[in-house]
């Protein structure tokens, strides 16, 4: 854990240009939000009706979680008023931010504690969300910016590529967050592209760009990058072309009754008989439905395992799988379909299971030096 605390150091620029943003006033609320406009409480005239308070520091920073782990800090919120400060309500700007503060009460010059937690879910991605403090008296909150990333230890720098209709390529740069040098294994699960260019790599670097040109193959939703990082050696970087958002129309890739937010389920290096556990978060289901799962590639077996109801979204359950790899002989990448399904009630949602088969032969090798 000690890396990913020591990544939040690397930060400061993103944090600093995103603070000055949020420091905008913006005219008219927003729906689900407090219809109060932001406090800079360096401006006098917007201090006027808001509590006065100075957040230490400005930023609440959570920094890097790897997908689906729970985030937290704590800052200081001290009153530069002049008479106590009650705080009446606190509320993130999302159901995902929960803050809380050690004190409702606060005498003049003197500070509590307010802790941020944040479920950022399974997306990859940099996530800007605030906190607002409302105080007794006052019309409007003061309010404070949380920053967060989500990203396994390799990070795309987007998580998403548009192709060329004509010419599809996918331009793609990845770094490691811990500075750890590494090379690229396979692209789309193999060492060339689709036009015979190599796209593996001898030297380890902390960051690579690839281009990988499709040709006449079949462009996949997700472009599935193989690496030998310890930390975290697969990535999917999502594909927007025609051809996809036309099998996504076709009748059995859509989704009836159920949604996910998690649209792949990285399980990264796995060895032939490893079963490994997976959560996918599902609304839709009743608590009665058992669902059925099933999944493309015949090297994969998925099991439902129970689900239980999500701890912060209502209508929604977390489901239990069991992925395992039953091909004892299997190797190379994961990239599949996955579905869901409740067949009485004709409910379906679609997902993703990415990753990549190491050889037996590497698992033993693993054992043998453990």
């Amino acid at each position: 854990m000690a890396v990913w605390e020591n990544l939040i150091m690397k930060r400061s620029v993103w944090t600093a240009v995103l603070f000055a943003v949020s420091s905008v006033v913006v005219v008219g609320g927003m729906p689900g939000v407090a219809s109060a406009q932001p406090v800079r409480n360096n401006d006098p005239a917007s201090a006027r009706n808001a509590p006065p308070i100075v957040f230490e520091p400005e930023v609440c920073d959570l920094g890097i979680g790897k997908p689906g782990e729970k985030m937290h800090s704590t800052i200081t919120l001290r009153n530069t008023g002049t008479t106590p400060l009650k705080i009446t309500r606190l509320k993130g700007s999302c159901s995902c931010t929960v803050p809380s503060i050690s004190s409702d009460v606060i005498p003049p010059g003197e500070t509590a504690e307010v802790t941020v937690e944040m479920d950022p879910g399974w997306l990859p991605s940099k996530i800007r969300k605030q906190v607002n403090v409302f105080a007794e008296g006052y019309t409007r909150p003061a309010t404070v910016p949380v920053l967060a990333e989500v990203s396994f230890a390799v990070r795309v720098e987007k998580p998403s590529v548009k192709l060329s209709v004509n010419e599809p390529i996918a331009e793609v740069r990845i770094e490691a967050i811990d500075g750890t040098p590494f090379r690229i294994l396979r692209v789309n699960g193999k060492e060339v592209d689709g036009k015979g260019t190599k796209v593996a790599t001898d030297e380890a670097a902390k960051s690579h760009d690839i281009a990988y040109a499709f040709g006449e193959e079949e462009i996949p939703t997700y472009l599935v990058v193989e690496t030998d990082h310890p930390e975290g050696s697969v990535l999917a970087v999502r594909m927007e072309h025609p051809a996809i958002s036309k099998r996504e129309m076709e009748p059995e890739s859509r989704d009836y009754g159920l949604k996910t937010e998690r649209h792949f389920m990285n399980i990264e290096s796995v060895y032939p008989g490893e079963t490994v556990e997976v959560v996918l978060p599902v609304s839709g289901l009743a608590e009665i439905d058992v669902p059925t799962v099933s999944v493309d590639d015949e090297r994969l077996e998925v099991r439902y395992m129970g689900k239980t109801p999500h701890p912060e979204k209502r209508s929604w359950f977390n489901v239990k799988l069991f992925v395992t790899v039953k091909d004892r002989n299997a190797s190379g990448m994961i990239n599949t379909g996955f579905k869901l399904e409740v067949p009485d009630a004709k409910q379906v949602v679609h997902s993703f299971v990415i990753g990549s088969i190491r050889p037996a032969s590497a698992a033993a090798n693993k054992g043998s030096r453990e």
